[in-house]
């Protein structure tokens, strides 16, 4: 009895250590920012400008050819960010920010609610991860986009709310469309179909509202910003240029490992091995995207905590990021480490995690009569 009283008392402190360190961390990380002008960085030059753009009845996105665009603050993405920050754009700055931080922060706390998570130190674990430090530093979209991705996953055979859910995923940046292939594999196709339609249906609807100005050139804009980005991004071919690889064949090594990535999730889904195949879709969502900052990897959180809800040290892997460069690679060393920690999450959420006594493997495959 009191080897079981010393071993509780033992965990809790263990918690209430990595809690207190989270803490302390993120805090220490979000007000290093602040002193130094990077916090809410993408807020500040891309998200917010664009938006006062719309509220003044222009364009949220530059010219092809602008100089913002090879500046590395231009906002890039469909206008719907833009439309629904509009409202608020005319705030003072810090105000905005700090509400955004604040709901990204709990975007993380109910990507993993929804999962299942339900160890606290998984949730202080996840606020001592570098990409996640980086998304709320930056005040991206990154962190919302994992919490559509957790809404996928939790109610993925309720077609009206996963549906949404994959829409919510693909309508406010596009590198997410490998979890639609998910889907049809799966054979949810009424997920599919929603999510693919009302996506469609919510770009169209706010592109109708800018007066689709912009759309023409938006192949061309986006061309451009990767021309510009491509070197410093966090990618395979950034790794392989960096290493003295041709461009050309840093390009094919890059498509390469993108679609193996691709094409092993969708065997998997074939197989109806679902939840390993939601994995490996969501790093090939990463791999196969041109342009990967350090916060893009704070979706997967979704994969390591479908696989992993309780606690153990692969939860801290993505701590060794703090302190990756959160603009630009940071060069062949932290581009490669970021990478190889990154594969290792993904390693780490295809291997099922040992239930407790008389509990249920977290892994399993989909069953005829489920599909059906």
């Amino acid at each position: 009895m009191i080897g079981v009283m010393r071993t509780a008392m033992s965990a809790r402190g263990a918690t209430l250590a990595i809690f207190c360190v989270a803490v302390v961390v993120a805090s220490s990380f979000l007000a290093a920012a602040g002193r130094n002008g990077d916090f809410a960085v993408d807020l500040r030059r891309a998200f917010l400008p664009a938006a006062e753009r719309v509220l003044h009845g222009h364009s949220p996105l530059p010219a092809p050819d602008s100089p913002v665009v090879a500046s590395g603050q231009a906002y890039v993405y469909p206008p719907l960010t833009a439309l629904v920050l509009a409202p608020v754009s005319w705030l003072p700055f810090w105000v905005v920010a700090v509400v955004t931080t604040l709901l990204l922060a709990a975007a993380v706390v109910g990507t993993l609610r929804l999962l299942g998570v339900s160890d606290p130190r998984c949730y202080a674990a996840a606020f001592l991860w570098g990409p996640v430090l980086a998304a709320l530093q930056t005040a991206n979209l990154t962190l919302l986009l994992g919490l559509a991705l957790a809404a996928v996953w939790r109610w993925r055979d309720v077609p009206g709310r996963s549906g949404p859910a994959l829409a919510a995923a693909l309508a406010p940046k596009l590198f997410l469309w490998p979890l639609a292939i998910w889907a049809l594999l799966t054979r949810r196709t009424r997920t599919a179909v929603v999510g693919i339609g009302l996506a469609l249906l919510v770009t169209f609807v706010t592109w109708a509202a800018v007066g689709f100005d912009g759309l023409r050139d938006y192949p061309r804009l986006t061309h451009n910003l990767s021309r510009f980005e491509q070197d410093d991004a966090v990618t395979v071919y950034a790794l392989a240029r960096g290493l003295g690889v041709a461009s050309h064949t840093a390009w094919a090594l890059w498509l390469v490992v993108g679609l193996a990535v691709l094409v092993a999730g969708c065997v998997a889904a074939a197989r109806g091995d679902e939840q390993r195949a939601f994995a490996l879709l969501i790093a090939a969502s990463l791999v196969l995207t041109p342009i990967v900052w350090l916060h893009y990897f704070a979706i997967l959180l979704v994969p390591l905590a479908i696989a992993r809800r309780r606690f153990d040290l692969t939860w801290l892997l993505p701590v060794v990021l703090i302190g990756a460069s959160g603009t630009g690679n940071g060069g062949v060393a932290r581009t490669a480490l970021v990478l190889g920690v990154a594969a290792a999450v993904v390693g780490c959420s295809l291997v099922p995690q040992e239930p407790k006594e008389g509990g249920q493997p977290v892994l399993r495959r989909r069953t005829t009569t489920e599909a059906s």
